[in-house]
């Protein structure tokens, strides 16, 4: 999580998912990997509270890599969701903010897992409000 969290400033807008399809994190004084051609850019340098911020740095790939991700449960259907319902049922409610909570964590910037969350205490709210604000990263095939 501290990659992720105490990321270079040049990344404040990045969500996680892009970080790692972006980004790597390269070892210092790893002279093979300082000089691989898979990296484009500058060093980029972690936070000062970074645990690693003297012995690891952040350079952009050359190549996207599609990140793999992994969790305990699946996804929920939209279908689940009951999205179109004003009352939804106790089940809904709960994968509404499961798939809130997992959207967020992948799509959505933050420096503080606080940031997740709405002022109403849920992630579905500050899903939907990130969604309707255009927040939320999505792929566009155009830059690729």
């Amino acid at each position: 999580a501290d990659n992720y969290l105490l990321r270079p400033d040049a990344l404040e807008d990045c969500c996680s998912y892009c970080m790692v399809m972006n980004y790597a994190i390269v070892q210092a004084g790893s002279k093979k990997s300082e000089r691989s051609q898979k990296y484009k850019g500058d060093k980029l340098y972690f936070q000062e509270e970074h645990p690693s911020k003297r012995r690891s740095h952040v350079r952009e790939l050359k190549h996207i890599q599609v990140p793999l991700v992994y969790t305990k449960k699946d996804m929920p259907s939209i279908s689940e969701l009951e999205i179109d319902s004003s009352t939804p049922s106790n089940n809904a409610e709960m994968l509404r903010e499961y798939y809130a909570k997992l959207s967020l964590f992948l799509l959505y910037p933050f420096r503080d897992f606080s940031e997740l969350r709405h002022e109403d205490g849920t992630f579905w709210s500050k899903y939907i409000w990130a969604k309707q604000n255009g927040k939320l990263w999505s792929f566009d095939p155009k830059n690729f």
